[in-house]
């Protein structure tokens, strides 16, 4: 019940940041004007963050259901203190993986879009995105559940 709950508390923070991009947006199309805000900055980061942290929620739901059917009678992983510890440690990681794109500027006020956030090119970072916010999660989600289905058959 806490990882779901960790997962909605990151979806809803997710959600939260694109309805305030949205917000920015259509007001700066209706008055037809494009200029970056204070926030702006702030809003990129906590796009990146939040799909850190969503994308990792889910990582630990895997790892949770995994370690209940393979594991059902190791109650130490499956304790709620357990799992206060790893979501904590999933927002300390979600926070301090953005931080590449504050101090080295990268996270910009694009005109065209009207929002900030990483310009698309090649670039390190770009590769630190795609490596840390998708294919490490998403790839062990899908061995996990891959393992899991094996046991089951």
């Amino acid at each position: 019940m806490l990882l779901v709950a960790n997962s909605c508390l990151a979806e809803l923070l997710l959600s939260s940041n694109i309805f305030w991009v949205a917000i920015f947006t259509l007001q700066n199309d209706l008055k037809r004007q494009a200029y970056e805000d204070p926030f702006c900055i702030f809003r990129g980061y906590i796009g990146y963050m939040a799909c850190c942290a969503q994308n990792y929620s889910y990582f630990l739901q895997a790892i949770y259901r995994y370690l209940k059917v393979i594991y059902p009678t190791r109650l130490f992983w499956q304790s709620k203190r357990v799992q206060i510890f790893l979501i904590i440690f999933v927002w300390i990681v979600s926070f301090t993986f953005a931080f590449p794109h504050i101090f080295t500027g990268a996270i910009t006020y694009l005109v065209d879009n009207q929002m900030c956030q990483m310009p698309l090119h090649f670039s390190i970072l770009a590769v630190y995105n795609t490596f840390f916010l998708y294919i490490i999660p998403m790839n062990c989600i899908i061995f996990i559940y891959f393992k899991l289905v094996r046991y089951v058959k």
